[in-house]
């Protein structure tokens, strides 16, 4: 076996023949070893030699410290798999281990054979078990960069684990919410949502985008809920919810929405004419002004193109000068309207292209007819 990867066993052993057989037998198989005939020259040893792979402890160890209480000490400081060792197999000396994380208990008289295998299944258990906190420390990483709450409930809406980086955005510490139900926390409507969104996954095994206002320490928040459907261990429905704070984006879309409104405002009390056209000339919006000017009503022209307005130019003409928006972005230019009773009357049309939605036309149209008399 190569030196690099050949396993280092601390034998921990009070009879000086029984561990000097028991290294012989093992060093035949492979390993390096190094023996301790005391609990005390046990902690010795360990801290003198950090690559000891695993530990074969005896229990009774004579005088002083036992194997029991050597591990818990070792175990405080270094994770590293340990196997006990004794000649009894009484359930009293048994149970001594129990409540030490240990890798197997091994009845001395056992065969070399069946010591190897209780080792090599030892080292199996224990990167598994590596791999496994490796794995949960990705996953404890990545959840405390989210901004996102995470909590596992029951189909009561029983709390059984929170994961919280932002702990002033919970209604009180993840502590005092675990083992309590969801109605018991949170405020009758929320609590109603939050319900709704758990049966919804119970059923479908999902539920996305509810939202609701919650004053938390950090003052009042919007948040959103996704909720999913995820395996237990007692076989009963759990879930998991993914809260965000959705605060920002309630704002913004607040301001937006505010923004949009006195645009829309100064949209209809203009005196000049407005509208919007698309890609393929149809007129999306039209404002009061511009069918005062047309005579035209806003159903009128849910049937009206662009072409059936314009009294000078031909649809040529037209697909021209849209062509040519398109290009420069912006153009100002005077034409005739044709009105609702076919009457004509000149305009000056301010137009702008707006790359959306497959391309929009901007425009803006004033009455010039006193103008140009």
């Amino acid at each position: 076996m190569n030196e690099n990867t050949r396993k280092t066993i601390l034998l921990v052993e009070d009879e000086a023949i029984i561990a000097l057989a028991e290294k012989k037998a093992l060093e035949l198989y492979g390993y390096a070893v190094l023996t301790a005939s005391s609990g005390e020259k046990a902690l010795t040893v360990i801290s003198g030699s950090p690559k000891i792979d695993l530990i074969l402890m005896d229990i009774n160890l004579g005088t002083g410290i036992d194997g029991t209480q050597t591990a818990e000490i070792i175990l405080k400081d270094r994770d590293i798999p340990i196997i006990f060792l004794s000649s009894h197999s009484e359930r009293e000396v048994v149970e001594k281990t129990e409540k030490i994380t240990s890798y197997g208990y091994v009845v001395k008289n056992s065969s070399i054979t069946v010591l190897d295998a209780s080792i090599k299944m030892a080292f199996k258990l224990f990167d598994e078990k590596e791999k496994s906190k490796l794995v949960t420390g990705k996953l404890e990483a990545t959840l405390d960069a989210l901004p996102d709450v995470l909590f596992e409930v029951d189909l009561d809406g029983l709390y059984f684990h929170i994961h919280s980086s932002k702990s002033e955005t919970l209604l009180r510490p993840a502590s005092e919410l675990v083992g309590k139900k969801i109605r018991d926390v949170l405020p009758a409507e929320v609590a109603d949502l939050h319900m709704a969104a758990i049966h919804e996954a119970h059923e479908n095994g999902y539920s996305l985008g509810r939202q609701y206002l919650l004053a938390v320490p950090a003052g009042e928040k919007w948040f959103e809920l996704s909720v999913s459907r995820m395996m237990s261990q007692d076989d009963q429905p759990h879930f998991m919810i993914l809260r965000r704070d959705i605060t920002d984006r309630m704002k913004a879309e607040e301001l937006i929405l505010g923004y949009n409104s006195y645009l829309q405002a100064i949209i209809e009390t203009t005196v000049d004419g407005f509208w919007i056209v698309d890609d393929q000339k149809n007129i999306l919006r039209v404002n009061d002004a511009y069918c005062r000017m047309s005579g035209y009503s806003k159903e009128d022209f849910r049937h009206i193109h662009i072409n059936d307005l314009d009294a000078e130019e031909n649809p040529q003409d037209t697909e021209n000068r849209i062509q040519r928006i398109i290009k420069n972005g912006y153009e100002i230019f005077e034409t005739k309207h044709r009105r609702k009773d076919g009457s004509v009357f000149n305009v000056e049309i301010s137009t702008s292209f707006l790359n959306t939605d497959g391309g929009q036309l901007i425009c803006f149209c004033r009455d010039i007819s006193e103008r140009k008399k």
